[in-house]
């Protein structure tokens, strides 16, 4: 298992503490956060001897992996604040500025279903990308939450059709809409790095549906929509964080390190 404790931005001063790390980064005024590292087993030998170093292993990735709980734990305090003062400062207009930079950058296969997400607080508005994708012919979808430790599945959904509240409180599909798969997903974030690693709110609903959408075959695009000023030098990640494809704000699209299809 490779496990990244990634640095943070450039500008205000932040500690981040771990159980077995400390750290002193430099961390942007406006900048977000990722998602929490799920359980992880580890297997033993029966030999006493095998078990023994194994036991070591097991306490010294777990001491690794609470430091980047808590980094990324850090880093979310920091981000979210960042991108509520970028929203309150841009929000009303980056939407349609981040729906001109991707169509301008990113060509959707023609029979890709296209997921967005419902903006909630200060999450970058889609729906002016979306309107402009329906407006191409392409199908949309938004994410349901199934339950903790579950992918999301997709819903189809036009603008115009209802929508209740789903998991978490976030609007969504009712239960009666053709579930979907989707090959490009536009992505929520609270911080970024140009190495395409995003910091959610730490439930890791993206990471286990990219890895999910990934291994079965078939196209997957992931695009993350923030602001510029969510971006930070180096997101802390385990080999479990996917990777985004491609971040697109209000400045610019940008390809980045994803592991997607296209």
């Amino acid at each position: 298992m490779v496990i990244h404790s990634g640095a943070v931005p450039a500008g205000a001063l932040v500690s981040v503490y771990g159980a077995h790390l400390r750290k002193r980064a430099s961390v942007d005024s406006k900048t977000p956060t990722a998602d929490p590292a799920p359980p992880i087993s580890f297997s033993t030998s029966v030999c006493p001897r095998a078990n023994a170093a194994s036991g070591r292993r097991e306490r010294r990735m777990t001491g690794v992996l609470m430091d980047i709980v808590e980094a990324k734990r850090g880093l979310r305090v920091v981000a979210t604040a960042s991108r509520e003062a970028a929203s309150a400062s841009i929000g009303t207009v980056a939407g349609a500025d981040v729906a001109r930079n991707c169509l301008a950058a990113i060509a959707p296969h023609p029979d890709d279903v296209v997921s967005g997400y419902w903006p909630v607080g200060a999450e970058l508005d889609p729906r002016p990308l979306l309107e402009r994708l329906a407006g191409r012919g392409f199908r949309l979808a938004l994410p349901v939450v199934q339950g903790r430790s579950r992918p999301l599945i997709f819903r189809a959904w036009r603008f115009g059709d209802p929508l209740a509240p789903g998991g978490l409180g976030i609007p969504a599909p009712p239960p009666a809409a053709e579930e979907v798969r989707p090959a490009f997903l536009l992505v929520p974030l609270l911080a970024f790095d140009r190495q395409g690693y995003r910091l959610g709110h730490g439930a890791g609903y993206y990471d286990l549906t990219l890895a999910s959408l990934r291994a079965d075959g078939g196209r997957c695009c992931a695009v993350g929509l923030a602001y510029a000023a969510q971006e930070v030098t180096s997101v802390p990640h385990a080999d479990h964080d996917q990777p985004l494809d491609w971040i697109v704000t209000e400045r610019s699209a940008v390809r980045v390190g994803g592991a997607g299809v296209r």
